[in-house]
C-alpha cells in the first residue's frame, strides 16, 4: 500500500510545482499577452517617416523620405531666422555628433605635479 501511495504523490517544492497547476502542453504562459500581428508605436512612426515623397525645389524634383523633407523644412526656417528652428537643428545635430571633433584634433590635458619647494620661515 505504501508503494502505491509513493508513486501517485510527487515531490512538491522549489522548481517543482504541483502537477495540476503546471502549464499544459501547447498552452501559453501569457494567454492575454500581445496579440499576433500587433505593431509597436515605434515601428509605426518609422514606417511613416520612411515613406517617400516627391519634392520640387526650383526646377529640380527629388524623391526623399518624409523625415528628410521635415529636416529640409526645418533647415529652411532656421535659414530665414526662426530661432526655435535654429535651436532644434542645433540640438539634433549635436545629438547626432555632427559637430564632434575628429579624434586626432582632440585636446588632452595632463596634470603634472610640481616638485615641492622648501619655504624658509
Amino acid at each position: 500500500m505504501k508503494k502505491a501511495l509513493a508513486q501517485t504523490t510527487r515531490r512538491v517544492g522549489y522548481r517543482q510545482p504541483p502537477v495540476h497547476t503546471r502549464f499544459k502542453p501547447g498552452q501559453s504562459g501569457n494567454p492575454k499577452g500581445r496579440p499576433r500581428g500587433s505593431v509597436s508605436p515605434n515601428s509605426v512612426v518609422q514606417k511613416i517617416m520612411g515613406e517617400k515623397l516627391t519634392v520640387r525645389e526650383g526646377d529640380r524634383v527629388f524623391i526623399i523620405s518624409k523625415f528628410e523633407a521635415m529636416m529640409r523644412a526645418l533647415a529652411m526656417k532656421a535659414m530665414k531666422g526662426d530661432t526655435r528652428a535654429m535651436d532644434a537643428i542645433l540640438s539634433l545635430t549635436s545629438q547626432g555628433g555632427q559637430f564632434a571633433e575628429p579624434a586626432s584634433h582632440k585636446m588632452t590635458i595632463e596634470f603634472v605635479r610640481a616638485p615641492e619647494r622648501e619655504i624658509d620661515r
